[in-house]
């Protein structure tokens, strides 16, 4: 890198570590092109500049405040943290609104779940509102036979070993379209 390069990468790295309560100014020159800069100038106004958007994050679920005890006893666990065992599921394929053409009725579903899944709960996915009969329990990405031409949807659920629903995802809506024989393009 040379010498004028260096300073460059110098120079913009400084600017970046100035404070964020530095005062702006915008003026606007003969030609019409609008500046800003961190030191005034003739005809420049003071640019307001707001503070910038910051995100705590919530506590983790199930984590308890300092002396806090415990509603269960050791190695058990009641029923709101049982819903608080999964930060997330959801459906990643197929995408909401997707469209599929010609899949030969084999649908690739793929799922996400965060943390992994428990022991004693097991994976269920719901296709057009039912459950689909073979989907291995344990498997977050799995193949659908016999997926044909409409609309239709998918929903994930995580039950817990009292057969309750502990999890589920958001209905993922989908299309698939089939080219049909009587609809050959024309000469």
């Amino acid at each position: 890198m040379n010498h004028i390069a260096t300073k460059s990468v110098v120079l913009l790295l400084s600017c970046l570590a100035l404070p964020a309560l530095a005062a702006t100014y915008r003026w606007v020159d003969e030609n019409g092109v609008v500046h800003y800069s961190d030191r005034p100038r003739e005809n420049a106004e003071l640019v307001e500049v707001p503070t910038a958007q910051t995100y705590t994050p919530s506590a983790r679920p199930g984590a308890r405040a300092a002396g806090q005890s415990a509603a269960t006893p050791a190695g058990t666990r009641g029923p709101a943290q049982e819903q608080a065992a999964y930060q997330s599921l959801r459906v990643v394929r197929p995408a909401p609104q997707e469209t599929y053409r010609n899949i030969g009725g084999e649908l690739a579903v793929s799922l996400s779940l965060s943390p992994a899944l428990k022991p004693g709960h097991r994976l269920r996915v719901l296709y057009d509102g039912q459950p689909w009969p073979s989907w291995p329990e344990r498997l977050l990405s799995y193949t659908l036979s016999g997926v044909y031409r409409g609309e239709h949807n998918i929903k994930a659920e995580v039950v817990g070993a009292d057969g309750k629903v502990v999890a589920s995802s958001d209905t993922v809506t989908f299309f698939v379209h089939q080219t049909s024989v009587n609809n050959r393009a024309r000469n």
